[in-house]
């Protein structure tokens, strides 16, 4: 992609930003004292308003069930045989993933990769969003979604006690998806398996090092494993991803925060999609061959998990 051709991309971007295709959500009265939409009916509206504004490039998609007793929705966009993903909010007090992955989806609607079906959900997390809380409503308790996969060395919360986790797990095998890229905030990294324990490396170390590398060239993001990058963790669905389907992830944790005001979506436009699109682009035509664990896992008296991610 040029250089002007970005910068034709991004003006148009910013502009649905101003002109409120791309507006935060909220839950409360109006001035007549109707109820507004909740946050996720906003969201709800953002994607059937780009597949009527791109009906040749945008189809709407449900993912799934969710314990808030809503579906989980999104957008397919572009047409191809290398089926790729992009979930945002795993965690509901990480607004800043939504409004970037909205951006993404409507520059990739404006402009779709070739030969790539990209799927697009930007928020997985639908009572988290809803309440601007981490953790997802079960109905006994709230749960963190970013824990509750399986792993080589078990999940912390799980596995798959949430359907919104189970959910996308289905949709990863019966779509085919062979690179998935999720979006968190605040810690400014770009990271990829292992995520459980420092020092454990994939046999594609190399090539997720370059790849990330690539992936920071605007933003000069952190880059690694996402035990040594930000912290270990335990169920994470990059490391579920890549272990039991050798699916390609990679994490962008977007700073400066957990919400993020115009300036600074302006900042992750010019800073983060492009190099998202690469990702994208120039992600392997099929799954990773070898993706088991090789390694040891610690007993589980001794595994930690922060949760501030």
């Amino acid at each position: 992609m040029s250089r002007d051709f970005r910068i034709q991309i991004l003006t148009k971007t910013m502009g649905l930003l101003t002109g409120g295709l791309l507006s935060f959500g909220a839950v409360g009265a109006n001035a007549s004292g109707n109820v507004t939409p909740s946050r996720y009916e906003n969201i709800q509206s953002f994607l059937r308003k780009l597949a009527n504004d791109y009906p040749t490039n945008v189809v709407l998609v449900t993912i799934g069930p969710s314990n808030s007793g809503t579906n989980i929705e999104g957008v397919k966009i572009g047409r191809g045989p290398v089926h790729e993903l992009v979930v945002a909010t795993h965690h509901g007090n990480e607004s800043g993933s939504t409004e970037v992955s909205k951006i993404l989806a409507t520059q990739l609607a404006m402009n779709p990769i070739p030969n790539r079906e990209i799927t697009v959900i930007p928020v997985l997390n639908i009572s988290g969003y809803n309440n601007d809380q981490r953790h997802e409503n079960r109905g006994d308790q709230w749960v963190d979604p970013n824990r509750d996969y399986p792993s080589p060395c078990g999940s912390a919360t799980g596995p798959f006690g949430l359907k919104s986790t189970q959910s996308l797990a289905q949709y990863l095998e019966t779509e085919n998806i062979v690179s998935a890229l999720t979006l968190h905030d605040p810690f400014s990294t770009i990271t990829y398996p292992w995520g459980f324990k420092k020092g454990e490396k994939t046999l594609y170390e190399a090539f997720f090092h370059d790849w990330a590398t690539d992936a920071a060239t605007e933003n000069r993001y952190k880059i690694g494993t996402s035990a040594n990058a930000i912290y270990e963790a335990h169920g994470v669905f990059e490391d579920y991803a890549f272990w039991k389907l050798g699916i390609w992830t990679m994490l962008y944790e977007i700073g400066p925060d957990y919400a993020l005001n115009p300036g600074d979506l302006a900042i992750a436009t010019r800073d983060l999609i492009p190099g998202m699109i690469r990702f994208l682009g120039y992600a392997p035509l099929q799954a990773a061959k070898d993706h088991t664990f090789k390694g040891k896992c610690r007993p589980s008296s001794l595994m930690t998990d922060r949760e501030d991610d």
